[in-house]
C-alpha cells in the first residue's frame, strides 16, 4: 500500500473534543498526504485546519456522505457526540476506510457491535481513542507484568478523578455530557472508560464480571452520573476495584496499585511522575524495590495522542498493527454498560 495517507476528519460543533490536537498531529506527520474535513459549521475548527494543514487540506465538506463521495480516506477520525457517531462511522466503513473514533462512539454497546460486524465484513478496523495506552507508566508497568516480575496477578485498585467544578456549571449541565440520551453515561463513559481499557491492556486479561454503584454526589440537575464505583473480576481470577468520578475543584488525580504472587507495583498513571515496584522474583533479587521517575513537565497528554494517531495511520496503510483493535474497543464498552446494569439492578453482571 501507499505510504502517503489520505485522512478524513469528521466532527461537528458539539463534538470537537481533541480535534485541534488531531489536526496538529496530522499536520506534523510525514505519512499524511491529504486531509479532508467535515465540520458541520464548526468554523473555528475549519479555520484552524486551514492554518495548520496548508496544502494538505483538500476540502471541507458539508457532511460525511459528500466527503466520501469526493474523497477516499485510508483512515477517518470521527469525533462526534455518541448519539450521532454510529451513522458517520458506518458510512466511513462502507466507503472502505478504517476508523479511529472518539470514545464512546455510541449510546449502547450493541450499536458498536453492529459497527464491528460491518468492519469485519469490510475488512476494516474501528478503534476508539484510548490514548492512555501511551502513558509511559502503562508501557513500563505492562512490561513488568508480561515479564512475570509480579507473578500471578491477584488484585488491582485504581481510580481516575476529575473536577466537580465543571459539573456545577450551567453550560456543562446543558451540554450533551450531562444527558444520558446524548452521552450514554457520565464520568465512567467519558473518562473512566480509559481506565477500563488501561486495565485490560496492562494485565492482558479481560474483565468478565462486575458489580457497581453510580450516583450524582454533587447534587447537580443531571441524569448522567458524576461518580461510579465498580468491583471487577478478570478472566484469570484476579479481582479489583475502579472509582471513576468528578470529585475535585480542579485538575485530575489518578492511582493504580497492582498486586501479584511475586510483589506489587503502584503509581499515578495520569500524573507522569513515577512507577514503583517490589518483586521477590529471582531476577529482581539484587534490587527488589525499584522506581522509574518520569518528567512530569514534558509529559503532556498530546504526546499520547500523537502516538495513537501515528499508529492508526500506520495501521490504515498496512505498515503496522492497529493500536486499538475493534474487538478490544467493543469489550471495553460491554464492561462499562455491564457496570451500569449492575448499578441499576443491584446485582453483579456477567460481561457479555
Amino acid at each position: 500500500m501507499s505510504e502517503a495517507a489520505r485522512i478524513a476528519v469528521i466532527t461537528a460543533p458539539s463534538g470537537t473534543m481533541h480535534v485541534s490536537g488531531f489536526l496538529e498531529i496530522l499536520a506534523a506527520l510525514p505519512e499524511v498526504a491529504q486531509v479532508a474535513l467535515v465540520t458541520e459549521g464548526a468554523d473555528d475548527v475549519a479555520a484552524l485546519a486551514e492554518s495548520q494543514l496548508g496544502d494538505r487540506l483538500v476540502g471541507i465538506f458539508p457532511n460525511a456522505d459528500a466527503l466520501l463521495a469526493g474523497f477516499q480516506p485510508d483512515l477517518s477520525i470521527v469525533s462526534l457526540e455518541p448519539r450521532t457517531a454510529p451513522g458517520a462511522i458506518a458510512a466511513c466503513l462502507r466507503a472502505g476506510s478504517h476508523v479511529l473514533a472518539e470514545k464512546p462512539a455510541c449510546l449502547q454497546w450493541q450499536e458498536f457491535a453492529e459497527l464491528a460486524d460491518l468492519a469485519e465484513k469490510q475488512q476494516r478496523n474501528v478503534g476508539l481513542a484510548f490514548a492512555a495506552r501511551g502513558f509511559p507508566f502503562l508501557r513500563d508497568a505492562r512490561s513488568l507484568v508480561a515479564n512475570g516480575t509480579l507473578g500471578t496477578l491477584y488484585g488491582v485498585d485504581t481510580y481516575f478523578i476529575a473536577d466537580q467544578t465543571r459539573v456545577q456549571q450551567a453550560e456543562w449541565q446543558a451540554s450533551w455530557f450531562s444527558q444520558k440520551a446524548h452521552a450514554g453515561g457520565g464520568h465512567l463513559m467519558w473518562l473512566g472508560i480509559h481506565y477500563v481499557d488501561l486495565l485490560h491492556h496492562l494485565t492482558g486479561q479481560r474483565i468478565v464480571e462486575v458489580g457497581g454503584l453510580t450516583a450524582v454526589v454533587g447534587g447537580a440537575p443531571i441524569d448522567t452520573e458524576d461518580a461510579a464505583v465498580a468491583v471487577l473480576r478478570f478472566a484469570d481470577g484476579m479481582v479489583g476495584t475502579l472509582t471513576s468520578a468528578y470529585y475535585l475543584d480542579r485538575n485530575k488525580q489518578s492511582h493504580l496499585h497492582l498486586w501479584g504472587s511475586h510483589g506489587w507495583l503502584r503509581g499515578r498513571p495520569n500524573d507522569w511522575e513515577s512507577l514503583e515496584w517490589y518483586s521477590t522474583h529471582p531476577a529482581e533479587r539484587s534490587a527488589p524495590c525499584r522506581t522509574i521517575r518520569y518528567d512530569s513537565i514534558t509529559g503532556d497528554t498530546m504526546s499520547t495522542y500523537y502516538g495513537l494517531v501515528r499508529s492508526s495511520v500506520h495501521g490504515a496503510l498496512g505498515l503496522a498493527a492497529h493500536p486499538v483493535l475493534t474487538e478490544e474497543a467493543l469489550h471495553v464498552l460491554k464492561v462499562v454498560h455491564a457496570i451500569y446494569r449492575a448499578a441499576e439492578t443491584g446485582q453483579t453482571q456477567r460481561v457479555e
